[in-house]
């Protein structure tokens, strides 16, 4: 009776998890957008990881937030984590202005980041 006990139990999933499979939706989408030279796609999938990037706030603020690694420098990941977000509004600004080639730079900017980022806090 527990096994189906606990496979009734919702698993919450941590708010990085899910702001990281937007962000790589995202950044697919991205990808795309750059090679078919279509700005006008860019944004929307930004706009929702900005969204669950609260969700992520949220759980730091509470303490709920546990780093897969290095789990004890987590102002470091808070701080990569505002420039990052800070660099997708420079790429959402690229977008409105319609400047591709502005948008590459600040994508590629982003790929650093991520893998900087994953390096330091993924197993």
């Amino acid at each position: 009776m527990q096994i189906a006990e606990a496979a009734d139990t919702p698993v919450t999933e941590s708010p990085v998890k899910v702001e990281m499979r937007l962000l790589n939706y995202a950044y697919m989408n991205l990808i795309t957008s750059l090679i078919f030279n279509n700005p006008w796609a860019i944004a929307e999938p930004f706009k929702e990881v900005h969204k669950a990037k609260a969700a992520t706030e949220d759980a730091i603020k509470h303490g709920k937030l546990k780093l897969p690694k290095n789990n004890d420098k987590i102002k470091v990941f808070i701080e990569m984590d505002e420039q990052f977000h800070k660099d997708t509004e420079e790429l959402l600004e690229a977008a409105r202005r319609r400047n591709m080639k502005w948008a590459e730079g600040v994508s590629n900017k982003l790929l650093t980041a991520c893998i900087q980022c994953h390096k330091m806090f993924r197993n």
